[in-house]
C-alpha cells in the first residue's frame, strides 16, 4: 500500500531504493513472512512495471 501511495502521490516517480524493515517475527515465522510479504512487494513491481534487483 505504501509503495503505490507513493508512486501516485509522487507524479508517478518510481522510487529508486526501496529497503524494508522488518521487526516482530520470531525465527520459526521467518521464511513464511519473507515468501508472503516479499511475494506482495514484487507484485506490485511488476504492477507498475518496476525494475528490480532483489
Amino acid at each position: 500500500e505504501l509503495l503505490i501511495d507513493f508512486y501516485t502521490s509522487s507524479g508517478n516517480r518510481k522510487p529508486d531504493n526501496i529497503i524494508i524493515f522488518r521487526d516482530g517475527v520470531s525465527e520459526s515465522q521467518f521464511n513464511q513472512v519473507l515468501n508472503i510479504e516479499l511475494s506482495q512487494v514484487i507484485e506490485v513491481l511488476k504492477l507498475f512495471k518496476f525494475s528490480f534487483n532483489i
